[in-house]
C-alpha cells in the first residue's frame, strides 16, 4: 500500500452516470481512471486503510488513496462499472437491514445531542458522520436518507455499503456518541435504541454485531 500525494494526481468533475443531475469526481493517475468512494479526516488513516484492504483483498479491485490537505480519500478504479450500485440490488439484503438500522441509532442518538447540547453541536455531529457515509455529502441528504430508512416499504435510492464500510460506520457512531454524549451513556442510549428498532431490523442488526 501507498499514498498518493494530491499533486500527483488529476481529479474532474463530470456528470454521475447513476444520476445525471448530480455531479462525480473522476481521479486520472498513469492513465486509469478511478472514482471517489469515500474520505477520511486525516486523523482516520487507519479507516482508510481498513477500507483499501477490504477492496483489495476481499474485492480484488484496484484503488488508490490519495493525501489531500485536510482528508484522505479512497478511489476505485473501472468508471465504467462503479462499484457502489442500489441498496435494493445488494446480493445480501441483510446488510440493507443493518444500515436502516444504523440510521435510525444515527437518528436516535443526533436527536440526543440537539436536545442535550444545541443545534450547533448537533450540526457538528451529523457533518462527521457524513466522513463515514459513502455518497451521502449534505446533513440534509442525510435526513432524507434516515427518514426513508425508517419507512420498510420504500427501497433506499443511495449507493450500497459493505460489509467492512458497515463496520466502520457503526465504530464512528459508537466513537461519535462518545466523543458528544460520553461513552457510558452511549452505551446505554445505544440498547434503548436498540430495543426500539422494527423487529426485523433489530433482529438483523444483532445477528450482524454478534460477528463483529
Amino acid at each position: 500500500m501507498f499514498i498518493i500525494n494530491i499533486q500527483d494526481v488529476q481529479i474532474v468533475e463530470i456528470l454521475d452516470p447513476k444520476n445525471p443531475n448530480q455531479k462525480a469526481f473522476v481521479l486520472d493517475y498513469l492513465n486509469r481512471k478511478y472514482l471517489l468512494l469515500q474520505v477520511f479526516p486525516l486523523s482516520r488513516l487507519d479507516s482508510a486503510q481498513s477500507l483499501w484492504r477490504h477492496l483489495t483483498d476481499d474485492r480484488s479491485q484496484v484503488c488508490l488513496i490519495v493525501k489531500e490537505h485536510q482528508q484522505y480519500s479512497v478511489w476505485v478504479e473501472n468508471i465504467q462499472k462503479p462499484v457502489a450500485t442500489n441498496l435494493a440490488d445488494l446480493a445480501d439484503p441483510r446488510l440493507e437491514s443493518v444500515f436502516r438500522a444504523q440510521m435510525c441509532l444515527i437518528d436516535g442518538l443526533w436527536a440526543e445531542v440537539r436536545e442535550l447540547l444545541g443545534q450547533n453541536q448537533a450540526a457538528a455531529f451529523g457533518t462527521e458522520l457524513l466522513v463515514s457515509i459513502p455518497t451521502i455529502s449534505s446533513l440534509k441528504d442525510l435526513l432524507a436518507a434516515i427518514a426513508i430508512a425508517m419507512q420498510p416499504d420504500k427501497s433506499i435510492d443511495i449507493y450500497a455499503i459493505s460489509g467492512q464500510q458497515l463496520s466502520i460506520l457503526y465504530q464512528e457512531i459508537q466513537r461519535l456518541g462518545g466523543k458528544y454524549l460520553g461513552k457510558n451513556y452511549t452505551k446505554e442510549l445505544l440498547g434503548d435504541l436498540q430495543r426500539q428498532l422494527l423487529p426485523r431490523l433489530k433482529n438483523s442488526f444483532q445477528a450482524w454485531l454478534l460477528k463483529q
